[in-house]
């Protein structure tokens, strides 16, 4: 009996993030202000990165389809000494992203961060309807803290089929966020 109570609590414990962590996504992807692009770290030699390259791809094509006015890169050096969202701009321009069009937000170390200072960027230009990209795993902590920041705004999730390993980080940090919410109350 207690083998089966161990695993009710384990099954209903592993469906409460997904409850706590809502998907936050919509259809339609036109007449957006701006879209921001939460970093991810770039490899240890300053290039693109397999994720960078996936959200920047996807802000790109919403710029080249006219759905998009700015494009908001958020991130710090996390993991090695190279700026994010400076290696993201480097290729957005590449891509023929005029860098008029270009925002970024240099100092988020993590997710929280990332939307809370791109929310304070989005409020100083007065963006008001708002377009997140960010890989398939990150989108329900993202929305997290997005609904904590702004107001109006939708995901547009990278829909490549991601690495399994990404969603069990992905979970664990959903918990540690929990956490550190209830730490903070």
């Amino acid at each position: 009996m207690m083998i089966i109570i161990i695993c009710l609590f384990f099954l209903f414990a592993s469906c409460y993030p997904y409850h706590r962590f809502p998907l936050y996504i919509q259809q339609t992807h036109q007449g957006y202000d701006v879209c921001i692009v939460l970093g991810s770290p770039s490899n240890t030699d300053g290039s693109l990165s397999h994720i960078q390259k996936q959200r920047m791809d996807h802000a790109i094509t919403l710029y080249q389809k006219g759905s998009i006015q700015k494009i908001l890169i958020s991130g710090a050096a996390v993991a090695n000494c190279f700026i994010e969202a400076e290696v993201m701009k480097d290729y957005a321009i590449a891509q023929n992203v005029p860098e008029k069009d270009i925002l970024l937000e240099k100092y988020a170390k993590n997710t929280y961060e990332n939307l809370k200072y791109a929310a304070d960027l989005c409020n100083k230009h007065h963006f008001s309807k708002i377009i997140i990209v960010t890989s398939g795993f990150h989108i329900r902590r993202a929305g997290f803290f997005a609904q904590k920041f702004l107001t109006d705004f939708t995901f547009y999730p990278v829909s490549e089929k991601e690495n399994q390993r990404y969603f069990i980080t992905e979970y664990l940090r959903m918990w540690n966020t929990l956490y550190y919410e209830w730490k903070l109350k």
